[in-house]
């Protein structure tokens, strides 16, 4: 996204684009600019026409600004970045000799090439290119080649360019192979992708599997996962990306890599809490849908100008204003009244009989021999592009069933399109989108054998265009409080790391990345990440942890009393397993055994070669005391080896995860990390990785403190704050101990106080019809270790009498159903299928599915129901899912009988935006695919 630097101007920047939005109602606009990107701001969008040289600023107060006319040896720049304001766009130039020049565009100066580094040519780069600015404008990311001798690119690699007044100052620290492609908003944070190695003689090997880094100022390079990395929020804290699977994820430092739906991620607002790519967006309350549905759930209007959103291409800062491609259908229309209209040979007869005709009047052919023509001739503006053409007749029975419109540009005929002009009478009709080089049309169309032929009005719509959406509000949760995670002692001379939870007003929660920490006592210090290291002490001391985080301006703190521990009396407990000893195991087939290189546990160890991460290697300890343990590994190292080597550390409902470089630090034990561990079972995992050969050798764990006392401290009631009347939800119970961790339980007691609704023992609560929105507490009890804790949480149930009566179908034949990976077979065997038809999938493994996807205006309580056709061969447990927002629901229904109507399936509380019901097949019979239904009770 648009970032900034300085502190404290750079913050001050970032919390402007932020807050800098739109605030009037929510409002969509066409923009002259072909997939643009936005600024911080939301205030200006920069792009290029799609067939001409020029880029392109647009503002809605100055309009279009020319950045480059490419009338500079045909050299087009092509922008990839626009920082907070607008005032500085990024992008390359493609030069001679396959070469790429990284250039900035700043309002005040005009284009100006980045980056002056090559030994073979002093004055240019051979390859470069810049993807993404800071938001004020003064740090640039991209890939570029090394100070090298190469003459090709095959060493290039992450660049950051710091723009002072010569524009000289860059660092090149990444691996070859590797490209900035995104930076925070003050320039300290960048992530970038590695996608190949340099091989033994100096070419790409492409066979690498390719992964994300995070770089930031204070602590350098973090190589992250395996996945591509497309953007960074403003302020840092989220990563987005694709993953191996294909799936888009969203990644903090507090929460790891989470997979958030099937799409394809390009830019995050400045928070990380809405992400758009391709035609979808996903924010973190409604979760991941169309963005059709997403701008009218934010109440954009896209039906008066019956707008085509082709797809969405970026955000700004705060979430207010998304940009994309498309267009709506208003252009130019020319009627059987204009001057680029005529008929012949003779005039065609006038006629205002059938209503519909655009203008009222029409003209028209009887049938005939193709011999009378009507001919509409569209001059155009000489742009170059796509245009939809539609065409406008009234609708009769007397009406040809094939009217064939011939569509011709300057070089002939391009097109020839068939309609039924018995139906879809008095509205335009698309014939199709066409290509002009100059944007002139004429369309032709002849009297027919079948009927009746109506010329009345075509239109003509230039489609190659950008649409930009002002929202009045960003669907994005208040942040309410936050609270550090961790626990709540750590020994002398040893290191504890502590995590901050954020805490929503929707109910929502999440691990984030505080913006500061803080200790105050003199012998521990806390750094910018959580990590307290405590240094000696003579008996027990205390000191308290803060830590603090800001979410759309609002700033939460929160702080934990923490007791350093004097440790002298205790004896260490140290257990080493080798993979020689019971305790270790590979698999899916045993490692290779080798002693080639020096350094081994006793001698010995074991390899896995490049991979994909199906190899493991596993080392299994027995805990019998709970207490603070570091874990370290030993291996021989090589250049070979994998530089972020990946263990695993698993015990109780605990998993940590760190990368570990084997190219170095070989013949010791080396730590992976310092972890609370409960008694019982202690797993340490390795894999194999695309980033070179592994080694599992042996593993030692230690403890050396005061075991940490963990008792029950409170627990929460989590789950939304309001239900709609005639639904059910369920609540759950998280407990919180003395040691920092956290965990969701069984509650012993769950009560209300509620007139109009009941919670059962297993937390579920059932509202009843209201007379008017009210309000209930609902109270949990929890006992561990001889120690009671309750929690209560005020609800509000909603009176969702003043919402309008709703019913929505969904036929197997209707726009919103689909069926794959292959379309589903069709039937009419058995009756009952609503419409006549119906289609199904044979005994199968639950590959196959079917899919119907509604819109829901408003939230409430809405019954789904669902037809098939009955058989004794149909499955009695078909299997139906339903999607909404960040709710999955799934119940099985019997399809051996009840054919023929509309069974329920269940009432559930939606929230306005998508519904997705997913029918799969099953091996315990056919599944029909018919009709759902939709509605308020």
């Amino acid at each position: 996204m648009k970032r900034a630097l300085s502190t404290p101007f750079v913050m001050l920047s970032i919390l402007a684009c932020l807050l800098s939005g739109p605030s009037s109602a929510s409002e969509i606009m066409e923009i002259p600019i072909y997939a643009p990107f936005v600024s911080g701001d939301g205030k200006a969008v920069a792009g290029t026409e799609k067939y001409g040289p020029r880029t392109i600023r647009w503002t809605e107060e100055e309009g279009i600004t020319i950045v480059n006319d490419g009338s500079d040896d045909g050299e087009y720049f092509h922008p990839t970045g626009i920082n907070c304001d607008g005032s500085v766009i990024v992008g390359y130039i493609e030069g001679s000799m396959h070469s790429v020049y990284p250039y900035r565009w700043i309002e005040s100066e005009g284009m100006m090439r980045i980056g002056f580094r090559n030994k073979l040519w002093p004055d240019l780069w051979f390859y470069a290119s810049a993807y993404d600015v800071s938001s004020d404008g003064t740090v640039i990311t991209g890939t570029g080649t090394s100070d090298s001798e190469f003459e090709y690119p095959t060493d290039s690699g992450f660049v950051l360019w710091y723009l002072s007044e010569d524009m000289d100052d860059l660092l090149n620290p990444a691996s070859d192979g590797s490209e900035g492609q995104a930076i925070s908003g003050d320039g300290r944070t960048a992530v970038g992708n590695t996608f190949y190695d340099i091989n033994s003689d100096g070419y790409m090997d492409l066979s690498t599997e390719e992964f994300f880094f995070k770089w930031t100022e204070s602590e350098g390079f973090k190589d992250i996962d395996l996945g591509h990395a497309s953007d960074i929020s403003a302020d840092g804290q989220v990563i987005i990306g694709t993953a191996p699977s294909g799936q888009a994820f969203r990644y903090t430092d507090a929460g790891g890599m989470q997979e958030i739906g099937d799409f394809s991620p390009q830019k995050t607002n400045g928070n990380g809490t809405v992400i758009i790519g391709d035609g979808h967006v996903w924010d973190s309350i409604n979760g991941l849908q169309s963005i059709e549905d997403y701008l009218l759930s934010k109440g954009v209007d896209l039906d008066s100008d019956n707008w085509v959103i082709e797809s969405v291409t970026d955000i700004s800062d705060d979430g207010k204003v998304i940009v994309g491609k498309g267009y709506s259908i208003v252009g130019v229309v020319i009627d059987n009244h204009d001057s680029g209209f005529i008929t012949g040979p003779s005039e065609w007869s006038w006629s205002s009989f059938t209503p519909g005709g655009y203008g009222g009047s029409y003209q028209y052919a009887p049938t005939g021999d193709g011999s009378k023509s009507a001919i509409w001739t569209f001059q155009g503006t000489g742009q170059m592009g796509r245009y939809e053409i539609l065409a406008q007749w009234t609708a009769g029975t007397n009406r040809a069933k094939d009217a064939t419109y011939k569509i011709y540009d300057s070089y002939g005929q391009i097109g020839s399109v068939k309609v039924d002009q018995t139906k879809n009478g008095g509205k335009f009709n698309s014939l199709g989108i066409f290509f002009s080089e100059f944007g002139n049309f004429k369309v032709i169309l002849n009297d027919n054998r079948s009927g009746y032929v109506i010329a009345d009005a075509v239109k003509f719509v230039f489609a190659d265009k950008g649409w930009m959406a002002k929202l009045d509000e960003a669907d994005i949760p208040t942040l309410s409080r936050i609270e550090i995670e961790g626990s709540s002692s750590v020994d002398e001379n040893d290191s504890a790391a502590y995590l901050c939870r954020a805490y929503y007003e929707d109910g929502t929660t999440e691990p984030v990345t505080a913006v500061t920490w803080s200790v105050d006592c003199s012998y521990a210090d806390i750094d910018g990440s959580g990590l307290l290291t405590a240094y000696e002490v003579d008996g027990d001391m205390s000191c308290r942890i803060t830590a603090a985080y800001t979410a759309d301006g609002i700033t939460k703190t929160a702080s934990k009393d923490i007791s350093v521990m004097d440790d002298d009396s205790l004896e260490p407990v140290e257990i080493i397993i080798d993979n020689k000893n019971t305790g270790f195991a590979s698999g899916p087939t045993a490692w290779t055994w080798s002693q080639f290189t020096p350094g081994g546990y006793n001698t010995s160890y074991q390899y896995a070669p490049i991979g994909s991460g199906s190899k493991w290697a596993k080392w299994t300890f027995t805990v019998s005391t709970p207490g603070e343990y570091e874990v370290f590994a030993q291996w021989t190292s090589g250049d070979n080896r994998s530089p972020a080597a990946p263990y695993t550390v698993k015990n109780g409902a605990n998993t940590w995860k760190v990368a570990a470089n084997q190219t170095r630090n070989g013949g010791q034990f080396n730590l992976l990390g310092t972890y609370p561990l409960s008694a019982g079972t202690l797993e340490v995992l390795l894999n194999d990785t695309p980033t070179g050969v592994v080694i599992a050798d042996a593993v030692k764990i230690v403890s050396e403190g005061t075991p940490p006392i963990k008792s029950l401290d409170r627990i929460e009631i989590e789950g939304l704050a309001s239900i709609p009347e005639n639904t059910s939800q369920n609540y759950i119970c998280r407990a919180h101990y003395t040691d920092g961790t956290t965990e969701q339980v069984t509650a012993d007691i769950w009560s209300d106080d509620c007139i109009d609704a009941d919670i059962d023992g297993t937390g579920i609560l059932t509202a009843y019809e209201v007379d008017g929105d009210m309000s209930c507490r609902i109270t949990a009890a929890y006992t561990a270790d001889g120690i009671t804790k309750t929690a209560s949480k005020d609800i509000s149930v909603m009176d969702d009498d003043s919402l309008e009566p709703v019913e929505i179908i969904i036929d197997n034949k209707n726009a919103g159903f689909a069926s794959g990976p292959t379309a589903w077979t069709w039937s009419q065997f058995t009756p009952g299928g609503y419409n006549t038809s119906y289609q199904y999938a044979p005994i199968g493994s639950g590959s196959k599915w079917a899919k119907w996807t509604f819109t829901v205006s408003a939230p409430g309580a809405y019954q789904i129901l669902a037809q098939w056709t009955s058989g004794d061969n149909r499955s009695p447990a078909a299997p139906y899912t339903i999607k909404n927002g960040a709710n999955t629901w799934t119940v099985t229904a019997n399809q051996t009988r009840d054919g023929g109507k509309f069974n329920l399936l269940g009432a559930y509380p939606l929230t306005a935006g998508t519904v997705e019901v997913v029918l799969k097949d099953t091996p315990t019979g056919y599944v029909i695919a018919d009709a759902v239904k939709i509605m308020t009770p």
